[in-house]
Order: structure tokens, then C-alpha cells, then sequence
């Protein structure tokens, strides 16, 4: 990736509202891809997957040149 990424208040608040256990999952799913790019839904449950797909839709319509 380059450039700066940024998380906002609805992802942050988004993420914070998980569980705990999903936190963490979610949040190493988000640096696998956006970080290391690498596919995150090898980590996840088919629910997880659902739920980091919403917050990666967030972080790219938080972040224009993502897309």
C-alpha cells in the first residue's frame, strides 16, 4: 500500500463495539490486507468475513485512493 490510511470515528467505532475476540480478528484481517496485502478471509468465519467486509467497506470510502 501506499500512502496514509485512515480509520474513522465509524470504523474505530465500529470496531470497538465488537466482541473482543472478534476485535482482534478483524482488526489483524484489516492489517493483513491494508499493511502486508495480503487476503484476509483465510483467518476469518464465514460471519467474520461478513462483518470485516463491512468494515473494509468503510476504510475504502474513508480512504479515495484505495479504490
Amino acid at each position: 500500500m501506499n500512502g496514509s490510511l485512515v480509520f474513522s470515528p465509524r470504523v474505530l467505532k465500529t470496531l470497538q463495539n465488537l466482541p473482543l475476540s472478534e476485535r482482534s480478528l478483524i482488526t489483524t484481517a484489516l492489517a493483513e490486507e491494508y499493511i502486508f496485502g495480503q487476503d484476509p478471509h483465510r483467518l476469518l468465519t464465514p460471519l467474520q468475513s461478513i462483518i470485516y467486509t463491512m468494515i473494509s467497506f468503510y476504510v475504502q470510502r474513508d480512504n479515495p485512493h484505495l479504490a
